[in-house]
């Protein structure tokens, strides 16, 4: 049986800031509307090299759409991008005691 002997990085806030492994950081994201649901190989290894890219030039995270979450999430960890995926739910959802 394999164990994950790495912690899990949680992200917090500490006002304006976030803070992740005891480093504060803005949470300058950006969108991905070009991204589809599904994506190749070879759209992956793309993808993967504009996230690089993306870190890079100081983006720390992305905003994805529910849709794009399952081959975009993986990616923007190896990446070491923080993301946030909108979901699509209705107040009567979010308030119910379901």
């Amino acid at each position: 049986m394999l164990t994950n002997s790495a912690p899990e990085q949680t992200v917090t806030a500490h006002g304006k800031f976030l803070s992740r492994a005891g480093q504060k950081f803005f949470f300058k994201a950006m969108r991905l509307p070009d991204v589809s649901a599904t994506l190749d190989f070879s759209q992956k290894l793309k993808l993967r090299k504009r996230l690089d890219d993306l870190k890079t030039a100081h983006t720390t995270g992305l905003l994805l759409s529910e849709a794009q979450a399952q081959p975009c999430l993986d990616l923007a960890a190896q990446s070491g991008l923080v993301a946030i995926v909108e979901l699509r739910i209705t107040s009567d959802e979010l308030m119910g005691r379901r």
